[in-house]
């Protein structure tokens, strides 16, 4: 009697794991569709706005090559969601155009340029869970289950332990670039446009090299 008592406990005890389990891939199976049909519309969403993004960058330049001849150069300074000229550097020699920030400049307006790294501080924080059943409150709730209904009281209870989360943090310390260039320009009134590259050193050394040639040119004019 006693054995087939056990073995009662032991296929109610499946029977509530089975069930717990398959509620649980129902669970996760929900969550997987959830996950990839926001993943869907983020990229469909994305893709329109890029599509737009080059549409409105495609017509930008369009309009300035009609307006100063064929564009040499461009350089990405920026990215915005919607597009603006301000996003690239422009560089039209035939008219000895650039525009830099939105500002059309001719060649010899170039004065001069800094280019500044102003790297940040990134702290990035990791958090470890570390879980471990209580014993203690599996005895405690074995106890009560049993005192409540029996012996299978006490194996439910014993069951449904709850669990200690140790919890241990750690810090790492990173440095992030931030290029800046500052372009002295012949403006009494705007002296300075600043061009902001972020991480971006590719863009911002071409940028300088770029501007270098410029004002070399203008020196040598000017002798």
């Amino acid at each position: 009697m006693f054995l087939l008592f056990l073995i009662g406990v032991g296929v109610i005890g499946m029977l509530i794991w089975a069930i717990k389990s398959s509620n649980e891939l129902e669970k996760e199976e929900k969550r997987k569709k959830e996950r990839e049909a926001e993943h869907a519309e983020w990229k469909s969403r994305w893709e329109a706005e890029r599509n737009a993004y080059d549409l409105a960058e495609a017509e930008a330049l369009a309009e300035l090559e009609a307006k100063w001849g064929k564009c040499v150069n461009t350089i990405m300074v920026d990215m915005s969601k919607t597009f603006t000229i301000a996003d690239r550097v422009y560089v039209f020699e035939e008219s000895e155009v650039i525009i830099m920030d939105g500002v059309t400049l001719k060649f010899k307006d170039l004065i001069g340029f800094s280019l500044l790294n102003k790297s940040k501080k990134i702290y990035d924080v990791y958090t470890t869970a570390t879980s471990k059943k209580n014993l203690g409150s599996a005895i405690i709730r074995g106890a009560v289950g049993k005192a409540i209904a029996g012996d299978l009281g006490g194996v439910i209870g014993a069951m449904s332990a709850e669990e200690d989360i140790d919890y241990e943090t750690s810090y790492e310390v990173d440095e992030d670039d931030d290029y800046k260039m500052y372009v002295n320009v012949n403006n009494l009134s705007s002296p300075t446009i600043v061009l902001k590259f972020g991480c971006s050193e590719s863009d911002a050394y071409e940028t300088a090299n770029l501007l270098n040639v410029i004002v070399n040119r203008n020196r040598q004019t000017a002798n």
